[in-house]
């Protein structure tokens, strides 16, 4: 036991030290990660979610981090701990799922070491709801695993399909509809299986109601409904990209699907049962990649078939790998991790790391002098402005930051995140603004606003440039 207990510190450790090197390789820029960081700075500042913020995601990732900022400190670093914890959880959640489909301890770590391979990428895009909420999933599969047909599942799966779906609201619906689908398919359409879903529908709407209720106590209920559900639609209609490398992955899923079908015949009842628990699962759960078809989304969205195609890979081929390939395979995945951090590694060597001050939001990311004055430029131009200055960017929360600014939901002017209409509305704003400058960089991100650009060229004069951004006068 203590060998094994051992085995498991070593690949924890190792996890955590190779995602470390992954997220602060990573330097000062717009992303996720600056943009969810914006969000919860708002909320330690005194502003409202919702309202202040144009967050358009349900809010209980955004409490964690501003309870994390409270205790810890308002800055990156504590933020990139946030996202360390969370993508080291999420690996060991898929290490018990491993051990509870009776892997043993050595090959399971192999597989813990393949899935960490081909997922690590999750940790660079800074802590997220996203994995939280996928996080949460693989508790509810593990819980499966373990003891569906028992009262502490019934009461355990209605916290989870709550605490999911407050997580991130699209992924809690597909896992309240997995997991249905699930305890249908195992234990039947029976009485006991009915009053069980009713049970936990009951203890996750019971929840819902409070967490409603703490947000029309704060007065940001209907910012809240407008915000993170009214959108949705010019959301997917607008946002819809495939990235090409997405594509395979999407091959490896079907291929995965196909197969575990016909293992199905193949295995044991146990088995049969683990997979079909995986597959009912998993299989909603590529919708996660819809409709930003990027790598991060498309990782997180076959999750659980990764976990069901080495489940597989592992009855097909576990009588051939004797002790001895076994310990061949931990090394060969062992030293192939190491390599992979080593360019990552050198970069946080050769980065000049100018923030010195722990109180100072960007504490414990890589930031250069030339950067640091070039940031202070475009702040010291619209700090010192006559009129008001606003930076419709995806930028914008780089320079913002710093100076705790706050211009509501133009501080991420990104298609879908705006509400009801959020794009006519928005240039309905801005045409009423009177003596303000609008800051645009070109070429905008693809998930800014043409028609506001172009809006801007038509009845606005560019009367000068700061930095790399052009200045837009609106009498």
């Amino acid at each position: 036991m203590k060998t094994i207990e051992k085995k498991e510190i070593l690949l924890f450790i190792g996890i955590i030290i190779s995602a470390s090197i992954m997220i602060f390789q990573i330097p000062l820029a717009a992303g996720d990660e600056i943009w969810n960081f914006q969000n919860i700075y708002k909320m330690v500042n005194g502003y409202q979610m919702y309202t202040d913020a144009n967050i358009i995601i349900t809010p209980i990732f955004f409490w964690i981090g501003f309870g994390l900022f409270k205790l810890l400190g308002t800055n990156i670093l504590v933020f990139r701990i946030f996202d360390i914890a969370v993508y080291t959880a999420f690996l060991f959640c898929v290490y018990q799922i491993f051990k509870q489909l009776k892997i043993e301890t050595t090959k399971a770590i192999i597989y813990i070491l393949i899935f960490h391979y081909f997922s690590y990428e999750l940790v660079t895009g800074g802590a997220s709801y996203n994995t939280l909420a996928v996080l949460l999933v693989l508790v509810g599969i593990y819980l499966s695993l373990k003891e569906m047909t028992s009262n502490k599942f019934c009461i355990l799966n209605g916290i989870l399909m709550y605490a999911i779906f407050f997580t991130k609201q699209n992924i809690g619906v597909y896992y309240v509809l997995a997991s249905l689908l699930v305890q249908i398919i195992i234990n039947g359409k029976d009485k006991h299986t009915i009053v069980n879903i009713v049970k936990q529908f009951g203890i996750a709407f019971v929840l819902s109601i409070g967490t409603l209720g703490i947000l029309y106590a704060q007065g940001v209920f209907w910012d809240f409904i407008n915000i993170a559900f009214l959108g949705i639609r010019e959301f997917g209609a607008q946002n819809s990209i495939i990235d090409p490398t997405c594509i395979a992955h999407m091959l490896i899923c079907m291929i995965t699907i196909i197969a575990a079908i016909i293992l199905q015949k193949h295995v044991t009842k146990e088995e049969n049962h683990h997979i079909k628990i995986l597959l009912g699962i998993g299989i909603p759960m590529l919708l996660i990649a819809y409709p930003i078809v990027n790598v991060a989304h498309t990782m997180l969205a076959m999750a659980i078939l990764l976990i069901l195609l080495l489940y597989m890979t592992h009855l097909m081929i576990n009588q051939f790998l004797s002790d001895k390939i076994v310990k061949g395979v931990i090394l060969t995945l062992t030293i192939s991790l190491i390599a992979l951090c080593v360019s990552p590694f050198s970069r946080i060597l050769g980065y000049e790391w100018a923030i010195k001050d722990y109180q100072h939001p960007y504490y414990g990311l890589a930031i250069s002098t030339p950067m640091l004055k070039h940031i202070e430029t475009v702040n010291e131009y619209i700090n010192h402005h006559e009129g008001k200055v606003i930076m419709l960017s995806d930028k914008s929360a780089i320079y913002n930051i710093p100076e705790k600014r706050n211009n509501g939901k133009m501080d991420l002017v990104f298609l879908g995140n705006l509400g009801y209409q959020g794009e006519d509305r928005l240039i309905e704003e801005v045409s009423n603004m009177k003596n303000t400058q609008i800051l645009i960089y070109e070429p905008l991100f693809w998930q800014e606003s043409e028609k506001l650009l172009n809006w801007l060229k038509e009845h606005c004069e560019v009367v000068g440039k700061i930095e790399e951004y052009d200045i837009y006068q609106i009498p």
